[in-house]
């Protein structure tokens, strides 16, 4: 879509899932903001039919550019460092947010559970569509019981479900400009 400007481009991103919806504006307008790297600015937010107007970002997504190994480690670090930033965002709950800033549902303030519970819901709902047999069922359980005692003492932490190369902004030399 084409601004009134000539030179002013926007992006309108429809989700399928109003939860998800609400994480990426939450994050677009609160998060981003604070670890000082740039993102698309939103324009405007719909929550009956789950949308973001954002602007258009300056470069190249990190999947598209064609860099020698020098200048692609140089943005994996780069890239790593943003992260780094965005995880230094503490939160009081873990789970998913709402554009306001609030807990969708139920908070959950010990990682262990919030992961456990999480793990638990996947799993009723694999096996009601038949995607797990008995034996992958077992494996789960025990993985999930074997594995999330570690996340004992985590903090909530601020975090990009999708963070990679395709949501890298990329100047022509390899910088990052922003992420999306």
């Amino acid at each position: 879509m084409q601004s009134d400007r000539d030179d002013a481009f926007y992006w309108l991103k429809c989700h399928q899932y109003p939860r998800k919806w609400a994480g990426e504006v939450y994050a677009l307008t609160r998060w981003i903001p604070l670890v000082g790297l740039a993102a698309p600015r939103v324009i405007a937010h719909k929550s009956d039919t789950p949308a973001v107007l954002m602007s258009e970002m300056a470069g190249a997504t990190g999947d598209t550019v064609d860099l020698p190994p020098h200048r692609e480690e140089a943005l994996w670090r780069q890239a790593g460092m943003y992260l780094a930033r965005l995880h230094t965002l503490e939160n009081d709950w873990f789970g998913a947010v709402n554009v306001d800033g609030s807990h969708q549902g139920m908070p959950h303030g010990d990682p262990v559970a919030f992961i456990c519970h999480s793990i638990e819901n996947r799993l009723i709902q694999g096996r009601d569509e038949g995607l797990f047999d008995a034996a992958e069922q077992a494996f789960i359980v025990a993985a999930a019981n074997d594995w999330t005692p570690a996340l004992e003492g985590e903090i909530p932490r601020a975090i990009h479900r999708d963070y990679s190369p395709r949501n890298w902004m990329v100047a022509h030399d390899g910088t990052l400009t922003g992420v999306i």
